[in-house]
Formats: C-alpha cells, sequence, structure tokens
C-alpha cells in the first residue's frame, strides 16, 4: 500500500504535482503583474500553461509560462491600458450607482440593476480577451472585437461566469 502512495504514478502524486504546478503559476502570475500594464499578458499565460497543464502536455512549466508571457506581451499590454482606461469610469459608475442604490430603494435600485445589466458585456468581454490572446495571435482592436463577439454569443455561459467570479470576489470581502 505504502509503495502504491509513492508511486510517481500514482494518482494521489499526479494530483499533489498538479496542485504544486498550480502554486508555482500562481507565484509567477504575480509577481509578473506586479505592473499593472502586465496584467493582460500574464493572465494569457497563467491560462496557457494551465490549459497546458490539464491536457498533460508536460514540458517546462516555469520556461512556458515565461514563453507564452513575451509572446503576448506587446498585444497583451495594449489591450491592458485600454481595458484599464475603460475600467475607471465604469468603476466610479458602480460605486456612485451603489450607494445611489443602499440611499434610495426605488429608482436608485432601478439604476444600479440597469448599471448591472449593461456591465455584463463589457465585464464578459474581459472575461474572454486574455484566454483568447493565450490561444490565438491578434491585435489589440481585433482581440477586443473578438472578445465582445464571444460575449454576445454566448451570453449564457458569459453570464455564468460572470455569477460564479461575483460569487467567489463577495467570498473574500
Amino acid at each position: 500500500m505504502l509503495k502504491l502512495t509513492f508511486d510517481p504514478e500514482s494518482p494521489v502524486i499526479r494530483m499533489l504535482s498538479k496542485l504544486a504546478d498550480f502554486a508555482v503559476l500562481s507565484v509567477l502570475w504575480i509577481i509578473c503583474c506586479l505592473p499593472a500594464v502586465t496584467i493582460g499578458p500574464a493572465s494569457a499565460a497563467l491560462y496557457y500553461c494551465a490549459v497546458k497543464s490539464i491536457r498533460k502536455e508536460r514540458g517546462h512549466l516555469i520556461a512556458s509560462f515565461f514563453h507564452s508571457f513575451k509572446e503576448n506581451l506587446p498585444t497583451g499590454v495594449i489591450a491592458t491600458v485600454i481595458s484599464l482606461v475603460l475600467a475607471v469610469p465604469l468603476a466610479y459608475g458602480y460605486a456612485y450607482l451603489s450607494r445611489l442604490a443602499l440611499a434610495d430603494m426605488g429608482d436608485g435600485l432601478v439604476l444600479f440593476i440597469g448599471y448591472l445589466v449593461l456591465l455584463t458585456l463589457p465585464l464578459g468581454a474581459l472575461a474572454y480577451m486574455f484566454p483568447l490572446l493565450s490561444r490565438f495571435e491578434a491585435k489589440a482592436g481585433g482581440l477586443m472585437v473578438s472578445s465582445f463577439t464571444l460575449a454576445v454569443r454566448h451570453l449564457p455561459t458569459t453570464l455564468c461566469v460572470l455569477g460564479i467570479t461575483a460569487a467567489l470576489s463577495s467570498r473574500r470581502s
């Protein structure tokens, strides 16, 4: 029994190996996100390596991460800067309308819910943007158009992804 547990091909060891891989990827992602403009390329590299790991395409994890990061850096930085510039007014609108909704449960709540519905497409596009970047070559404009197209065409999936993200985000705060 003990020999089976420590066999490199045993399910327990493979699971622990994957957990260790994802821990390393998480640390690399955090380090590469320190300059905010590199959040996009780092996220694309994380997605690339995670998919590669799940598909059991073994290789050098760190080398794969940095290869993908370097490959996606120019387009990813442009897409990240554009996303951050667009996110600032959207975040201010969210903060203002959420306070308005808390103060006035009538019209303020209706405005806030309407704003959340309108935020679905830009947030959904953002959810698709960097995974797309990790798998395909595109310029920033084409990447954004493709992201919005996916968010609209796969609206039920987009709503599920945003719902899960919101639920996980609300648990942390």
